[in-house]
């Protein structure tokens, strides 16, 4: 079995999936499933569990769009 963190053989990590409870807040629950369909994609992504990065990742997704979209109408 591969190691989830290596890349595979065209050089794409594969996505991993986590188990998360049942009390999980919008923000984080959404972030999660953003960046498992923007890996999905083919872009580069990065799952965090600290808040201040949970931040940053949503504020460069809203400065790429400049229109209102899914990220606006998540409040922090």
């Amino acid at each position: 079995m591969n190691d989830p963190k290596q890349p595979l053989a065209n050089g794409i990590y594969r996505p991993i999936l986590l188990k998360k409870s049942a009390m999980v807040s919008t923000v984080e629950k959404y972030a999660l499933e953003i960046e498992i369909v923007t890996s999905s994609r083919g872009f580069g992504a990065q799952i965090s569990h600290r808040d201040a990065q949970k931040r940053r990742f949503q504020r460069s997704l809203w400065g790429q769009s400049g229109r209102t979209d899914f990220f606006n109408r998540i409040d922090p």
